[in-house]
């Protein structure tokens, strides 16, 4: 009966602090933290910078597009 109590305790912790962290935002459509977003910037930019995105398969390219453009305010 404890074990079961303790699991219930943890699923909602979970559940609040990742309801926590999506606060952490400025606007509704942000779901990253915004220095979450700058890191994925910087790296991406360096990548292009340096060349190492042209070794970086295509779709890993896309993806890393769509995550950043879907979860980061204001990306064109």
């Amino acid at each position: 009966m404890q074990k079961i109590i303790l699991v219930i305790f943890l699923i909602f912790s979970l559940i609040f602090v990742s309801y926590g962290e999506l606060q952490d935002t400025t606007s509704g459509k942000c779901y990253m933290r915004l220095d979450d977003c700058e890191k994925m910037k910087k790296a991406r930019d360096k990548a292009i910078a340096d060349g190492s995105i042209n070794h970086m398969p295509a779709q890993g390219r896309q993806l890393f597009d769509e995550i950043y453009a879907n979860n980061c305010p204001n990306t064109k």
